[in-house]
Parts: C-alpha cells; sequence; structure tokens
C-alpha cells in the first residue's frame, strides 16, 4: 500500500487539490522506490518482491537490470559469454516470478 501523506483534503478548485494529490503520489513513490532500491541488495529476490509495492518492484527490477546489463557491457572480458549468462540469470527471474504469482501472495 502506498500512501499519500496527511493533510490531502478534497477542498477548493479540483485542479489544485488533483495537483497535490499528484506531487504527494510522485514524493511517496520516489521515497519508496530510493528504499526498495537498498532493500534489493540486503534480501532474496522473492522476499523483496512480496515486501513492496508492485510499482516501485517494476521500477527498481527496470533499474537493476538496466545497471547490470551496463556492466556487463562496459566491463570488457567475454561479452557474449555475459550476456548469455545473464539471459539465463532473466530467464530464471521470470520463471520464479511465474510461479509466485500462480502461488498465494
Amino acid at each position: 500500500r502506498v500512501s499519500l501523506g496527511k493533510g490531502l483534503k478534497a477542498r477548493g478548485n479540483v485542479e489544485d487539490w488533483l495537483g497535490k494529490v499528484e506531487e504527494s503520489m510522485v514524493v511517496s513513490l520516489r521515497k519508496l522506490t530510493k528504499l526498495s532500491l537498498t532493500d534489493y541488495m540486503m534480501r532474496s529476490r522473492e522476499e523483496w518482491l512480496i515486501l513492496h509495492p508492485s510499482q516501485v518492484v517494476l521500477t527498481v527490477s527496470q533499474i537493476v537490470w538496466a545497471k547490470n546489463l551496463t556492466e556487463i557491457l562496459n566491463g570488457g572480458g567475454d561479452i557474449q559469454a555475459n550476456m548469455e549468462e545473464f539471459v539465463t540469470v532473466c530467464v530464471k527471474q521470470l520463471n520464479n516470478l511465474a510461479t509466485m504469482v500462480r502461488g498465494d501472495l
């Protein structure tokens, strides 16, 4: 669950109130994304997936994927072999995710 903060009341012009809701959403999601990114490094992926809101999980997963891919492409060495290993890891993560969503979350 993502909270929107305190003090948001539907008063005044709709445009003003919705603007404040949007600002609050951005602040909340930014804070949760930073916390989730730190938490990603400390937990198993499966545990991490369950503990954070879906929108945040999707964002952090994309950040980590892009970071890992960039490291492979810029890291030198055998890029082909590293990419093949990365694909294997990604497929394993997707299969684990599929198994998780088929079960009880």
